[in-house]
């Protein structure tokens, strides 16, 4: 198994996770899952709701899944995005959907502030935890409140020349 399917299938259980629960509590509503080939590939043997699609988003790379890790999975997705691949995905959901609709939001894992230039509104999900969306969402904040910024991170302090003690859990 390789660093992609470890990691990857992880994220694409959570962001899965939210598809279907979205899916479910609105039957009326069509959503489509965006995501590279590999990723697909991987998702398409699980069983899904009739309105919920699959749709590739063109990496314009080799779809060499073995190969390739995680990282540079993620990194082929921002890319093709930030390329205009969100626009052509968006286009071809909104074809898949019954009656051509037009698609209407798009939910994240990430920040793709990118769908407002294909004029869609979108909300970032942060399947990590609220803390670390926090962590994003109020880093400005968070670094004047604690007198860092930009780097400016104070010097840790001298490490301990008494020996450690083990921690007890009793």
């Amino acid at each position: 198994m390789n660093a992609y399917s470890q990691r990857g299938r992880a994220q694409l259980a959570d962001v899965g996770v939210v598809a279907c629960a979205l899916a479910t509590a609105v039957l009326s509503a069509t959503f489509s899952f965006l995501s590279i080939a590999a990723s697909l590939a991987w998702l398409r043997g699980a069983p899904i709701l009739g309105n919920l699609r699959f749709v590739e988003v063109q990496t314009g790379g080799s779809n060499d899944g073995g190969e390739t890790l995680a990282w540079r999975w993620m990194e082929l997705f921002v890319e093709a995005v930030e390329a205009g691949g969100l626009r052509e995905a968006l286009q071809a959901a909104s074809a898949a959907a019954p009656c051509g609709a037009r698609v209407s939001c798009v939910v994240a894992d990430a920040f793709m502030s990118m769908a407002t230039d294909a004029e869609v509104p979108w909300v970032a999900v942060w399947t990590g935890g609220p803390c670390a969306l926090l962590a994003h969402l109020r880093g400005d904040a968070l670094r004047d409140s604690s007198g860092t910024w930009r780097g400016s991170c104070p010097a840790p302090p001298p490490p301990s020349r008494s020996p450690r003690r083990r921690a007890s859990f009793r």
